[in-house]
């Protein structure tokens, strides 16, 4: 199973997440263009993947319309991929699954 780690509290731009799901996942670099060709990509990966963004309530704090897309795809791509799980985490650590 691969696992991601988005640290939402150092994310500054839409660049900072496809670059690491380019570097995690092996992406094209078209793959990984913007938000919604990363949810292309996500929803066509063949191997189980764990995701997890952490500092989501200074994320949502600092960027929130990235913050908001970015989770919407996220969820949307669980629900739609049975490959992928999403677990968000705010800044104190507690967790909640999505």
């Amino acid at each position: 199973m691969k696992r991601i780690v988005l640290d939402g509290s150092i994310i500054q731009n839409e660049e900072d997440v496809t670059e690491l799901f380019v570097d995690a996942l092996s992406l094209s670099e078209y793959d990984g263009q913007n938000l919604h060709t990363l949810y292309d990509a996500l929803v066509e990966f063949t191997e189980p993947l764990e995701i997890r963004l952490t500092g989501e309530d200074v994320f949502l704090a600092r960027q929130p319309e990235l913050a908001e897309e970015l989770i919407e795809i996220l969820e949307e791509a669980m629900v739609e991929s049975d490959m992928i799980s999403f677990e968000m985490t705010d800044d104190d650590g507690d967790g909640y699954d999505e």
